[in-house]
């Protein structure tokens, strides 16, 4: 009866054991579940934020349509008397010191081209830094423009004394540019 008594005991105690590990596997396995879909749930409530946000700048931005309008306008240049922007030219190159020379020439559309455009023909001379400066200023400017064609020659001293370039030195350069402005019409 004693060891009726003992292996009675052994197996419950296995039995008690058997259902404590199992307990503490289903635990860990709850807890587990629970925290990912905890993760995804935030994750969720991150996404919607975000969308919520984009709803409201999408409205702000539909409320504010006749300003952004007028200042998208700002970035084209009047095909028929693009004096401002030719003025622009002439003042910064002032500016800067460098000799320019604007003329008007024919840009072949892309067809990625969105928008109608003008093309000019400048040539600027100068010191190397300064005509990048030029560069830069239009770059930055608040028309929209791409530069289609850049060369750049170093002048010598026989272009020097020939073209009587005042003001300039051997090691200057002239640089052509073939720049293509946007106008305001849309490429059909």
């Amino acid at each position: 009866m004693i060891n009726l008594n003992k292996t009675n005991f052994y197996i419950f105690s296995l039995f008690i054991l058997a259902i404590f590990v199992f307990t503490i596997f289903l635990n860990v396995s709850l807890v587990n579940d629970i925290q990912k879909d905890s993760e995804e749930i935030i994750k969720q409530k991150e996404k919607l934020y975000l969308f919520q946000k984009q709803i409201q700048e999408f409205e702000s931005f539909k409320k504010d349509e006749s300003s952004y309008k007028l200042n998208l306008e700002r970035l084209f240049i009047n095909e028929e008397t693009p004096i401002e922007f030719i003025q622009f030219l002439e003042r910064e190159s002032q500016v800067l010191g460098i000799l320019i020379k604007i003329s008007p020439i024919k840009i072949i559309s892309r067809g990625e081209d969105l928008w109608e455009n003008i093309g000019f023909r400048i040539s600027l001379t100068g010191s190397f830094p300064k005509c990048m400066a030029f560069l830069q200023k239009i770059q930055l400017g608040r028309w929209l423009s791409d530069i289609e064609r850049l060369e750049v020659n170093r002048i010598s001293e026989k272009d020097v004394d020939t073209h009587k370039l005042e003001n300039f030195f051997e090691g200057d350069v002239s640089f052509y540019i073939n720049l293509k402005v946007y106008t305001k019409e849309e490429n059909k």
